[in-house]
């Protein structure tokens, strides 16, 4: 994706997120169901980072996706869909 949009919107791209205010105060005003799921080999967003946004949303559910990095439509498809299939059910 990087090579895709080119260096100077990379860059762009990592600024904005960097420079973004701190917004985990406002996960307590989140009031819908809510799934944080992350993969167990995620270094952008690590699990505990994930752990973190849900504890901060009340009634949130988790889920560690196994054998999965930052990408888990695209790494595991198949856990990822039947994962959402079955919170969506349930929600």
């Amino acid at each position: 994706m990087a090579e895709r949009v080119g260096q100077a919107a990379f860059v762009r791209q990592q600024r904005a997120i960097l420079d973004r205010p701190e917004s985990l105060e406002t996960l307590r005003q989140i009031h819908v169901p809510t799934l944080v799921a992350v993969g167990d080999g995620d270094v952008l967003t690590p699990p505990e980072d994930s752990r973190e946004i849900h504890h901060g949303i009340t009634g949130s559910h988790f889920h560690l996706l196994t054998k999965c990095g930052h990408l888990p439509p695209v790494e595991q498809p198949s856990q990822t869909a039947q994962l959402l299939r079955d919170w969506l059910t349930d929600a």
